[in-house]
């Protein structure tokens, strides 16, 4: 409403690339046809459809509608050996993986913004014998911990976990903070599809929100993203590779729809 079209060539001294560089929105339809000012210039000959296109989706017309929440819980695993231990503490894992202490940046909150809050991860209920608070366990084992690969550490600690009445179908994600001192990596995912699936870091690490990102997507089937030869090489993606850990940062559009 209010517009005009005027069919015919573009004024003559027209700058394209100035229009399309300029701080305006214009759509060019075809090489020829482009919206300038209130102005749409249309070749001769041209076949003009009008329609009418429904209004963008935003975050308030979406939560109006009914979302499909899917909310799965996490159980966040402290190793302690004879020879070393998980650097941070239970109640800084709990606050940097689930912000129960305060942190507005963490490993679920950023899940929650990249899904509009539709993918949600919640701590572990706490239990009556205090094992578990605000969803992390320690887990403490009588053996050495240095140069054992991460997932014989894992192995270990999944073990006294069963020891303590703690099984790994008990909940639908257990993470795995081992300590320093086992053969250097950053982080794996592994398991079964449904109950019982893992993810294992090695130490500070578990607190890296970018970190936690890449291997929960793991857990939800997502694989690495990409570029060229690189199998990490989509940096603006939490499925590849990036050492800037405490950056905010979603999936790309490709991850996205898979979810």
């Amino acid at each position: 409403g209010g517009g005009s079209f005027i069919l015919g060539n573009p004024p003559a001294g027209l700058d394209e690339n100035k229009i399309l560089a300029s701080s305006d929105t214009f759509t060019f339809f075809s090489e020829k046809m482009l919206i300038t000012q209130d102005v749409l210039y249309v070749p001769e000959g041209a076949v003009v459809k009008v329609e009418q296109i429904p209004p963008r989706l935003t975050e308030t017309t979406l939560s109006s509608k009914n979302k499909t929440v899917d909310e799965r819980s996490i159980l966040v695993v402290r190793v302690v050996a004879l020879d070393g231990k998980t650097t941070a503490t239970e109640a800084e894992l709990s606050d940097r993986i689930f912000g129960t202490h305060g942190d507005p940046h963490t490993v679920t909150s950023q899940f929650s913004a990249c899904s509009n809050g539709q993918q949600v991860f919640v701590p572990a209920p706490d239990r009556e014998d205090n094992i578990i608070t605000d969803g992390v366990v320690t887990a403490t084992f009588p053996f050495n911990i240095t140069g054992l690969s991460g997932r014989r550490a894992k192995n270990l600690a999944s073990a006294e976990l069963e020891r303590m009445g703690i099984k790994e179908t008990d909940y639908r994600h257990f993470m795995y903070c081992v300590p320093q001192g086992v053969k250097p990596f950053i982080a794996f995912s592994s398991g079964n599809p449904g109950s019982g699936e893992y993810s294992v870091y090695y130490d500070y690490k578990c607190k890296h929100s970018v970190t936690g990102m890449h291997e929960l997507g793991h857990y939800l089937g997502l694989g690495h993203s990409g570029s060229g030869a690189s199998t990490y090489g989509d940096t603006s993606c939490s499925m590849g590779y990036d050492s800037k850990y405490e950056e905010k940062k979603c999936y790309n559009g490709h991850k996205l729809w898979q979810l």
